[in-house]
């Protein structure tokens, strides 16, 4: 049985007991939570398929039960939440369209803060200045740049979800709006997939300690070609 907490969850999942998903536990908590966070089920979804590989797979649940709601399931009780959403037994993983009609069929409330206008986003300035703040507290606590990632990527999935930053920032005692921490997240989410994969926080990390000196120096050659003497020859005769 699924472990909530250290406790021993009171139902069992299997394909012929979860045909409804407001009568099982697992599946309730699951939209529950997930309607906590986002607005719509495409942001569920993206958030579930932790391969992002465009489906949900038994994997995926085990990993995002354990990290959203410190579950820990069983690979019988992740495969029965897969038949559950694909609908029928046997299903090895969950399509969005799959997913998207049991997320809204089942009347959970959405996040009122999700549904929300958005938030303008801060200054690139602002954004940089705290990615700067952010570079210094992990350089004074992590000797690479792998040291470093991993300090963030608590839940060893290989990413660094929005609320690992977050919780990596108040760890670090920098203070940051949900607003700045969501710019900062884009500033190393290339693929804006919404978490930072060790590639795209290497290529960060290593911009930033180096963000102007190519600037520079192509300001160097520019100014020394300027000020050079002409070669002789190039100057038309009187």
């Amino acid at each position: 049985m699924a472990s909530f907490g250290g406790t021993e969850a009171c139902v069992f999942l299997s394909p012929s007991r979860i045909k409804d998903p407001q009568k099982h536990r697992y599946v309730e908590l699951l939209i529950t939570k997930c309607g906590e966070r986002y607005s719509t089920a495409t942001e569920a979804f993206r958030y579930v398929d932790e391969s992002n590989n465009g489906f949900i797979t038994p994997a995926d649940f085990v990993v995002v039960f354990q990290r959203l709601l410190a579950v820990t399931l069983k690979a019988d009780e992740a495969a029965a939440l897969v038949a559950h959403f694909a609908g029928r037994d046997g299903a090895d993983r969950v399509s969005f369209d799959e997913f998207a009609r049991a997320y809204d069929r089942s009347g959970a409330p959405r996040s009122p803060r999700a549904a929300a206008e958005p938030e303008a986003p801060p200054p690139l300035a602002a954004v940089e200045r705290l990615d700067a703040a952010f570079g210094a507290a992990l350089d004074a606590r992590a000797d690479s740049i792998r040291a470093g990632f991993l300090n963030l990527d608590t839940h060893r999935t290989g990413f660094i979800s929005y609320d690992e930053l977050a919780e990596g920032l108040n760890r670090f005692g920098i203070p940051a709006t949900p607003a700045e921490t969501r710019a900062l997240c884009a500033l190393y989410d290339v693929r804006g997939d919404h978490r930072i994969s060790y590639a795209e926080f290497v290529r960060r990390a290593v911009r930033r300690e180096r963000p102007y000196d190519a600037h520079l120096l192509r300001q160097q050659d520019d100014l020394a070609a300027k000020n050079a003497p002409a070669p002789i020859g190039t100057f038309a005769a009187p």
